[in-house]
């Protein structure tokens, strides 16, 4: 509001009426810095006590939100404090206008430190994080299950959105070994999206395949547990073939997964043709009725059109079958 109207402010009329409204607003100012030490005390004591973290917007990582609600609280303080600055008013010279720019300088300065808090615990542990997560190994598997996930720490994915809208916000260093691990985000995404899918077909092809089924696929499934056995042990986030590695895998297991996936859908549409030779009786009762004989009138026809439908579906089944497991070759 001074900023609006204060260049009217010296007209006379103006003045006058707006003479005993200067101590309002220091009022209602004072009362907004009490209104946000209560903020900031009640979410002080609520972290000590359990933990809880600031109120965040929503995406927005735990560190980076914390640092957002602390600049949020700032403006909120900001803004007015620096119009009143530009007010040239003997009220802006009483002991309650003091008061009030101590209590200014004192919210600025458990703002500041709280930010400081925040920032500094997290770069304390960045760096561990960072060396020592991107040198695991790229999946791990489970010794009971033998399914495997992919080895990415969440705490590297926690690291990538901190530093994500710490630039953003341009205020904060970003440590090295963060910054180092953002440079490459893209690359480490990439890593990830198709280690995944390697992931999900083994684990299908593992936990889908029957007891039948596994002799057909055995061999070419010791050869991708070998083939597994290097990203298991020895290959891990930093290392330069890591790409040429994931997507030979990748291919590798998906050829898999499909012939498995195919041979399924095979043997379901196998299923169903031989399902409708039993959905309607070769011969039936006359009228339907349990007590009558059967209608054998025109056996003949009967016997000739299902031995014809059978001869089609036959057709097809020998279709399906010949589509079978191929476990040293890429083909259905």
């Amino acid at each position: 509001m001074l900023d609006c109207y204060g260049p009217i402010l010296d007209r006379p009329v103006i003045c006058e009426d707006f003479e005993h409204k200067y101590p309002i607003i220091l009022k209602m100012y004072n009362e907004e810095l009490d209104k946000s030490k209560v903020i900031y005390d009640n979410q002080m004591r609520s972290c000590e006590t359990s933990e809880n973290k600031p109120p965040l917007h929503k995406n927005l990582p735990e560190v980076a939100g914390a640092l957002k609600w602390a600049k949020e609280l700032r403006m909120r303080l900001e803004k007015p404090m620096a119009s009143f600055k530009h007010i040239e008013h003997p009220v802006m010279q009483t002991e309650d206008a003091a008061t009030i720019f101590n209590k200014y300088e004192e919210m600025m300065e458990l703002l500041g430190k709280y930010e400081v808090k925040v920032y500094e615990s997290w770069t304390a542990d960045v760096d561990d994080v960072c060396s020592v997560n991107l040198n695991q190994p790229l999946v791990v598997r489970n010794k009971e299950t033998n399914l495997i996930s992919v080895n990415f720490d969440p705490k590297l994915v926690a690291v990538l959105r901190e530093v994500k809208y710490l630039t953003i916000r341009e205020e904060e260093k970003i440590p090295d070994s963060a910054a180092v691990i953002y440079a490459k985000h893209e690359t480490l995404r990439q890593y990830n999206a198709n280690l995944d899918l390697t992931v999900q077909w083994y684990n299908k092809v593992r936990e889908t395949v029957l007891e039948v089924e596994f002799p057909l696929i055995e061999s070419q499934l010791a050869e991708i547990d070998t083939q597994l056995e290097k990203a298991e042990n020895s290959l891990n986030w930093n290392q330069e073939e890591v790409w040429e590695y994931i997507q030979k895998t990748r291919d590798h297991v998906q050829d898999l997964e499909k012939r498995v996936q195919k041979s399924k859908d095979n043997i379901e549409s196998i299923k169903k043709i031989m399902e409708e030779w039993s959905k309607v009786a070769l011969f039936e009762r006359k009228e339907n009725k349990t007590d009558s004989l059967l209608s054998l009138e025109d056996r003949e026809s009967k016997i000739t059109k299902r031995y014809n439908e059978i001869t089609v579906a036959g057709e097809k089944i020998h279709a399906l079958v010949k589509v079978r497991f191929v476990t040293d070759e890429s083909v259905i």
